[in-house]
């Protein structure tokens, strides 16, 4: 039997088959964007000339400031928005005058809580307007809200991390009085509920709306004490943060004030929840 030759690829053959080989193409993914995933820092601290330079305050409901990332040129926006309820008004009344809400949502720089060089202050009282008829008394229904949230540099809303926020002057004007011998009681509740809190000597409740934080040991002119502070903190991520501000006394016009009470926000800092 006549056994067929064995036939061998030529180097012309191997060359033709090499040309329909499909090539192997790496294509490496595109690596994202910077800005999306690099930590940053923001802090507010009110004696920053960057902060007060930044501060518009467009009416007593109404203020924004402007902060920087540290060690960056990236900003954001804090915005502070109010409202009323019940008989409550913004800003202060003495000597027979209400000064028709000009103290409220202004900066301070005086120091506050015992080491803060400034503070934005918050303050109200009753319409006297209604004098004689107010009612309610010693509730949260005269409230004030301060809505704080935060926008970036094109003006859209977003979210934080890792936010805190401190209160100082939370307290009451006569030290260790009551409900009828005060003309102010300092009432303070916040949404949602913070993660952590750090609260100073004075301070007691939970920080809701059936249980507020208060001080019923502290007197008048707590700005350099650190007794009426608390620091709330947030995990995040959060877009905005409710504080309700009210006056737990059942007498505030005792001294012809219409129950003018104040507290202040002192330094703000959070992350952008890429830390």
């Amino acid at each position: 039997m006549t056994r067929p030759s064995e036939v061998k690829p030529g180097r012309r053959t191997v060359l033709k088959s090499a040309v329909w080989t499909a090539p192997v193409i790496v294509v490496a993914a595109p690596a994202p964007a910077l800005a999306a995933s690099q930590c940053q820092r923001f802090d507010l601290t009110w004696a920053g000339t960057n902060q007060n330079s930044t501060f518009t305050r467009t009416s007593a409901t109404s203020a924004q400031t402007v902060v920087t990332a540290t060690g960056s040129t990236t900003t954001n926006t804090i915005k502070f928005t109010t409202s009323f309820a019940g008989q409550m008004v913004p800003g202060g009344y003495g000597s027979g005058v209400d000064d028709g809400g000009a103290s409220n949502l202004v900066v301070s720089g005086l120091t506050y809580g015992g080491s803060y060089a400034g503070a934005l202050q918050i303050q109200q009282h009753y319409d006297p307007a209604l004098a004689g008829s107010w009612t309610g008394l010693g509730t949260r229904a005269n409230r004030q809200q301060v809505v704080v949230s935060f926008t970036n540099s094109s003006g859209a809303p977003i979210t934080v991390c890792n936010l805190r926020l401190t209160i100082t002057d939370i307290d009451q004007s006569v030290a260790g009085g009551t409900a009828t011998t005060n003309r102010y009681r300092d009432r303070v509740d916040v949404s949602p509920s913070p993660n952590t809190t750090v609260v100073g000597a004075d301070i007691t409740g939970t920080g809701t709306a059936a249980d507020p934080y208060k001080n019923e040991t502290t007197s008048l002119n707590n700005q350099t004490a650190t007794a009426g502070n608390i620091t709330l903190g947030w995990n995040g991520p959060v877009s905005s943060v409710t504080l309700t501000y009210w006056n737990g006394s059942t007498n505030p016009n005792s001294t012809g004030t219409m129950g003018t009470q104040a507290i202040y926000l002192a330094d703000i800092t959070y992350d952008n929840c890429a830390c």
